[in-house]
């Protein structure tokens, strides 16, 4: 939890150095600093939470991080559904759930240790499990 915090704030970060830099509230335009006002810099948590970095000016190494840590966090929570979900099927449902593919290929390449029926209630079963970690 203390992770998702500092993200965010870490975002609000971004959003606000970006409203700055778009509206010109900074004191380069102005050495003497007499017209730096800010009327209102209240940033909807919805824009917090699902912030755009393509529309944002600034820093491509800060694009990049922010992105990597938001695939990062979602790659560890597909994973941990997945063992959630059946510890010994969890390789398979991986492969199935990221790659598309089906029990058919499972069980003639993978060679996966169990029948249709109790593979697609696994199948299932994971995209229960995340629709509920999502929330």
């Amino acid at each position: 939890m203390q992770i998702k915090r500092l993200f965010k704030l870490f975002i609000f970060l971004l959003v606000l150095v970006s409203f700055v830099t778009l509206t010109g509230c900074n004191n380069s335009n102005n050495p003497n600093g007499d017209d730096l006002k800010f009327d209102d810099l209240s940033v909807p948590l919805s824009m917090i939470d699902r912030v755009s970095t393509s529309s944002m000016p600034g820093d491509p190494t800060a694009k990049r991080a922010i992105m990597k840590a938001h695939y990062s966090e979602r790659i560890k929570l597909l994973e941990r559904i997945a063992l959630e979900t059946d510890n010994c099927l969890h390789n398979y449902i991986l492969k199935a759930v990221t790659e598309g593919r089906s029990y058919t290929y499972l069980k003639t390449v993978m060679n996966i240790p169990c029948g249709r029926d109790m593979y697609y209630d696994r199948y299932r079963k994971f995209f229960w499990l995340l629709d509920r970690a999502r929330d």
